[in-house]
C-alpha cells in the first residue's frame, strides 16, 4: 500500500490529547479576558492615619508631641476605637505662648522646656504634669465636632475644664486665660480626617486659667481676702476691654 492510501485510510488526523484539561480551558479564559475590554481596577479606599498619626507626622506639631508624650496621653489620641477632636496648637502657636509669657529666643526646640518651668511655678514648685494634662485635655472634645458643627453651636465641651466658646466671628476661641491672646482656628487647616476623629489648627494655645501673675494692687486698709476685681486689675489696665471680658469669664466659671 502507498504512503498517500495509508493515510487516506487512517482518516484525518487526530489531535493529541492534553494532559492536563481543565488547566487549559482556564488558560483559554484567561486569554480571552486580557485580550477583551480593559477591566477597571475596584477603588482603593485611603487608609487613614490616627491623630496621633497624625501629630507624630507634621514638623509643624512637634512641640505638641512633645507635650503629649510629657503628659502620657499619646494612646489617648492613638486609640483606634475613640472618636476625639483635637484642636492642635501648631510650634508657632507655642511659641508666642512662650514669648508672652518671658521666653526671649525663637528656638522652637527650647519652648518646651521654658512652658514646663512655668507650669512648675503655677503649681508652685510641685510636679507640672497633671497641670500640662489638664492644659492638653482642654483642646478635647470627646467626640467628632466638625468646623461647620462648631460654628452651628458656638462651643465645645473639652474633656477636661470649662466651655470653650466660639467668638461671633466665627475663628476665634475664648479661653480663661486674661492677658493672654485667644487662639484663632486656622482656616486651611480645619477637618483634618483621622480615623478616630478630626483635628482643627489652631493659632494659639487654649488654656483653662489665668498664667500670668497680675500687676501689684496697693492694699487700702487692713489685710483682707482681696476682691475678684483687686486681684484682675492688673489685666484690665494691661489689656483693656477685652482682657478685661476675659477676666470675667474667668470669674463666672470659677469665682
Amino acid at each position: 500500500m502507498s504512503t498517500t492510501a495509508a493515510v487516506a485510510a487512517a482518516g484525518p488526523p487526530r489531535r493529541p490529547a492534553h494532559r492536563e484539561g481543565r488547566p487549559r480551558r482556564a488558560a483559554r479564559r484567561v486569554v480571552g479576558e486580557v485580550t477583551g475590554a480593559p477591566v477597571e481596577p475596584a477603588p482603593v479606599e485611603p487608609v487613614l492615619q490616627t491623630i496621633a498619626d497624625i501629630v507624630a507626622g507634621n514638623d509643624d506639631s512637634s512641640v505638641l508631641l512633645t507635650a503629649l508624650q510629657a503628659a502620657s496621653l499619646v494612646d489617648t489620641v492613638a486609640d483606634a476605637s475613640a472618636s476625639l477632636t483635637v484642636f492642635a496648637p501648631t510650634n508657632a502657636a507655642f511659641l508666642g505662648l512662650a514669648h508672652t509669657l518671658g521666653y526671649t529666643s525663637n528656638d522652637v526646640d527650647g519652648v518646651f522646656a521654658f512652658l514646663v518651668q512655668t507650669l512648675t511655678g503655677l503649681a508652685d514648685g510641685g510636679d507640672p504634669v497633671p497641670l500640662l494634662a489638664s492644659v492638653l485635655k482642654f483642646h478635647v472634645v470627646g467626640s467628632t465636632v466638625s468646623s461647620t458643627e462648631l460654628v452651628a453651636t458656638g462651643f465645645f465641651e473639652p474633656l477636661e475644664g470649662p466651655a470653650v466658646v466660639l467668638a461671633e466671628d466665627g475663628k476665634t476661641l475664648y479661653d480663661y486665660a486674661p492677658g493672654v491672646a485667644d487662639p484663632m482656628l486656622v482656616a486651611e487647616m480645619l477637618d483634618i480626617e483621622a480615623s478616630n476623629g478630626v483635628i482643627h489648627a489652631i493659632t494659639g494655645v487654649l488654656l483653662p486659667m489665668p498664667v500670668l501673675s497680675p500687676m501689684p494692687v496697693a492694699p487700702t486698709q487692713a489685710p483682707a481676702t482681696p476682691t475678684y476685681e483687686q486681684r484682675f486689675s492688673g489685666y484690665y489696665g494691661r489689656g483693656g476691654r477685652r482682657h478685661g471680658e476675659k477676666s470675667r469669664r474667668y470669674r463666672d466659671v470659677y469665682g
